[in-house]
This record gives structure tokens, C-alpha cells and sequence, in this order.
């Protein structure tokens, strides 16, 4: 019965992606998406809507927090992995993303 185990846990409200292995593929594959790209290179000539360029990573300000924009390429990598570390659900992982 250590299946049962889990159950009597509180879950815990942490979500978190190791950034050290995750920036250089992201910055990548960042460089490799043209809408993002294209983002990226009016941002090196002025201020462009909500977008910010941080260290060569594309963030966007959305009702006041930063996130990162995650190309296509890696955003079912990026939701299976915050649905992985969690495994409570689709409306957590949502949150959390």
C-alpha cells in the first residue's frame, strides 16, 4: 500500500525548471523562431510593446510579471515537464506555467 502513501501528503505549491541547463537551449531555439526573432531584433533598435531582452532571453511583461516566451519548438517539453514534477493536474500545471 505505498501507493496510498501520497495520498495523506499535503501538496506542495512549488513549481521550479533548473534554469542552468534550460537558458542556452532556450536562448537557441529562441534564435531559431522567427516571430521571436523578429522580436528580438526591434528590441535591439528601440523599446518594443511588452518585450524585454534579458541576457539574450526574450521575456514578456504580462499584467505585471516577467515571463519567459517559450518558442513553439519547446512548448510541449516545457508543459510536460511542469506537468511531471507536479502530477496534480491540468488546472496546476496551468497555473504554474
Amino acid at each position: 500500500m505505498t501507493h496510498v502513501d501520497a495520498l495523506s501528503r499535503s501538496p506542495i505549491d512549488i513549481f521550479c525548471i533548473s534554469f542552468d541547463n534550460i537558458l542556452p537551449r532556450l536562448e537557441s531555439a529562441q534564435d531559431n523562431d522567427n516571430e521571436v526573432k523578429a522580436i528580438k531584433e526591434l528590441l535591439r533598435i528601440s523599446a518594443y510593446k511588452d518585450y524585454c531582452d534579458r541576457n539574450g532571453i526574450l521575456y514578456k511583461f504580462v499584467e505585471g510579471k516577467e515571463l519567459v516566451v517559450v518558442p513553439v519548438s519547446m512548448q510541449t517539453e516545457i508543459i510536460r515537464n511542469a506537468h511531471e514534477r507536479g502530477h496534480i493536474g491540468v488546472k496546476y500545471t496551468e497555473k504554474h506555467l
